[in-house]
Order: C-alpha cells, then structure tokens, then sequence
C-alpha cells in the first residue's frame, strides 16, 4: 500500500523550481500568458505568442521566469514567439498528421520538457502522438522525443533530432508526467495505457532516454480519461 501511494504521488508531484530551470511562464493561446515571477499568477492577455496551445502546453524558462522555448505538441517556438528552426513536421500518427500543421492539438497535456542531466544547453521535449480511434476518440499509440540545443542560431535554439520513438505502437492515455529522480540530477517520464492499470515508466538520465519498463498498480480504469490529470515539472493538464 505505501509503495502504491508513493508512486500515484510521485506521478502528480508538481515541481516549480530545479537548478537553473524553472516553469513560471506558461504559454496558453495567442496573446495569452500565466507567469508566477512574482509569486503570484499573473495572466497577460498581450503575449508574444501567436499559436493556439489549447489543451497541451509545456514551455521552460531560465531561474528569472524568462522563456527559452515552449510547445503545443505541434511546433516548438523560441523565445520571440516564431517557430524554431526544424521546430515542425515532427509528431507523425495516422490522426496527428491531421491537426500538426492545423497548430492545434486536441490531446490533454501530451508533452513535456526535460533538460538533460548532464547538459544545461539541451533538452528532451517529449510529446505523444495520436495512431488509434478507440470507442470514438484519438488515443496514443506513440510516445516521442526531440532535442532542443538552445545555443545553436544565434541563441534561439534548433530542434536538432526529432521524432525519436520511445514507446512504439501501444495504446496509450493522453497524458505525460514527469518526476525528478531521487537522486536529485535524473528523471521519470510516466504514461499510462488505455484504461487498466498498467504505467510506462522511462528513466532520462546523462545515459539518454532509457528503454521503457512497465509497473502495474493502482485502480484498474475502465476508461479513458482517469487519472490523466495533475501536475509536474512543466506540463500542465
């Protein structure tokens, strides 16, 4: 019972502050922003940004709550706003090649991003994809990532590798959380299946993006959408 508690906890943990990376600036549509710089949400209804993020949005700033880049799944966007060079034409499944070039994605927080361990210029971001109709809706059936070196053009950073498969042909729930290692420097990636009880568990470490492993535990959902909520480092749902 306590090792089930730990690891429902773990899932949902929300981190705001880690080393030299934050989240306090959360990107939600066009013109429309959150930031906690102050310790308080402040909305800005005048951001820079110009893309529909809709119900998946990641972005990651720098320890003062600046942006170095953020996401819908779709594209990534540099600080300015505009795409980042080879930040498109990534995220391919039978139903998401519909909506990537739409700049809009129905999916509920199907992305995340994690800075390497052991290199403060780059990071994971990793988004899934939609493959499967299951009773009526878009499901999973990829987990993905790409790299993001932010020193490369002038500072504004370049999608250096992308669609990069980490779990390959499952149906999978409509949502990623991420968690700090205990061991302070690494990270778990967490997704569940469709319905049941069964979790993807993927280690990131200075090693890369490890093979997948599963975990059964918990309630066994007999639906799609449980449990898909909650917080973590950087992607909100």
């Amino acid at each position: 019972m306590k090792k089930i508690k730990l690891f429902i906890a773990l899932c949902f943990l929300s981190l705001n502050v880690f080393s030299q990376f934050t989240n306090l600036n959360w990107k939600l549509g066009a013109n429309l922003s959150l930031d906690f710089i102050t310790g308080q949400g402040v909305v800005n209804l005048n951001d820079s940004n110009q893309s529909t993020m809709n119900f998946t949005n990641t972005s990651i700033t720098d320890r003062n709550g600046k942006i170095i880049f953020y996401s819908n799944a779709c594209k990534v966007y540099n600080r300015n706003g505009d795409t980042m060079s080879n930040g498109s034409g990534f995220n391919h499944g039978f139903y998401s090649d519909q909506y990537v070039n739409t700049d809009y994605y129905p999916l509920v927080k199907a992305a995340t991003i994690i800075p390497f361990p052991n290199d403060t210029n780059k990071f994971y971001l990793l988004y899934l994809n939609m493959d499967w109709n299951v009773d009526g809706a878009y499901m999973p059936g990829k987990l993905y990532y790409l790299v993001v070196d932010k020193t490369l053009n002038g500072g504004l950073g370049d999608v250096v590798i992308k669609d990069q498969v980490v779990i390959n042909n499952d149906t999978l729930g409509n949502n990623i959380s991420s968690v700090k290692h205990g061991n302070g420097k690494d990270w778990w990636i967490i997704v569940r299946k469709h319905k049941g009880n069964t979790y993807y568990k993927v280690l990131i470490d200075s090693n890369g993006v490890h093979s997948p492993t599963k975990q059964i535990v918990g309630n066994n959902f007999s639906y799609s959408f449980a449990s898909e909520g909650g917080g973590d480092f950087n992607a909100r749902g």
